[in-house]
């Protein structure tokens, strides 16, 4: 993204959270069990000193770190990197911690069995098939760390149109734990800064 760009990304921003606010609002405001009477009353309702909102900070600082190291450095499937901001990132932050070893793991675990697949056991003619076969498993599976086994597959099988196989597996490999990085990073500094306040309103009472 250019400097040039940069007022247009700022105000689609905007008008998107506008509507991701409404879609949730106007279904939500005649349930009741919806806390709030109004939109208002529920965007004042945030506080700066809840996990909600150390959660809501955290995302956008860690996305947006992500985001810029991958235009900074001009990097190709730089989504890669925001996308696994945006995973790790977990309101608490032993979830974090926990899908950091699952998505590092899982990333390896699925490119080595991605390249013995397709380099070596599925003929190329075939291998559309067997993505999307692997493509159709992953819809069932709900651990994250098993998922993340065929998301690398499936990320890397897409790739496949652009890059050769010894460029995107690296490339996937270093982008995650790129993301990885950042996420842990960001996570760690926010969540023990939100922990001290805990403790010190805690001591207060």
């Amino acid at each position: 993204m250019t400097i040039e760009k940069l007022p247009l990304r700022i105000i689609a921003t905007v008008v998107g959270g506008i509507l991701i606010v409404l879609a949730y609002y106007v279904p939500h405001k005649k349930q009741q069990e919806f806390p709030y009477n109004s939109l208002f009353e529920q965007l004042t309702s945030i506080k700066n000193d809840s996990l909600q909102f150390n959660f809501t900070l955290r995302m956008a600082v860690g996305v947006t770190v992500a985001m810029f190291v991958g235009n900074y450095f001009s990097f190709q499937k730089s989504m890669w990197i925001s996308i696994t901001v945006m995973s790790l990132t977990q309101p608490q932050l032993h979830q974090t911690n926990q899908r950091i070893k699952y998505r590092v793991f899982g990333t390896i675990l699925g490119a080595l069995i991605f390249v013995v697949l397709f380099n070596f056991l599925v003929p190329k003619n075939l291998s559309t098939y067997v993505l999307l076969f692997l493509s159709y498993i992953y819809t069932f599976i709900k651990e994250y760390k098993v998922q993340i086994v065929f998301i690398t597959m499936n990320s890397l099988g897409a790739a496949m149109i652009l890059y050769d196989m010894s460029v995107s597996v690296p490339m996937r490999i270093s982008f995650i734990l790129a993301g990885t990085v950042i996420a842990f990073i960001v996570n760690k500094g926010f969540c023990d800064k939100f922990a001290k306040k805990e403790e010190a309103v805690a001591s207060e009472i």
